[in-house]
């Protein structure tokens, strides 16, 4: 195993992960920026619904407020 881990450091390995990690990182990004405008939308376009479940939107979270 250890053979292994040198083995792939020396090959450069390290950096395609940590390439492989950033790369990761902004399209778990992009995933949770859309989900929260998703929400903000739905909130705009249901406000009776939301209201009645007793969710409020925040005045930051208005669809178009981070863009």
């Amino acid at each position: 195993m250890t053979s292994d881990v040198g083995a792939c450091i020396a090959a450069g390995g390290t950096l395609h992960l940590v390439r492989a990690n950033r790369k990761r990182s902004r399209i778990e990004g992009e995933r949770l920026r859309l989900a929260q405008e998703t929400h903000a939308l739905l909130h705009h376009v249901y406000v009776d619904h939301a209201t009645a479940l007793g969710q409020s939107l925040p005045v930051d979270e208005s669809p178009g407020a981070g863009a």
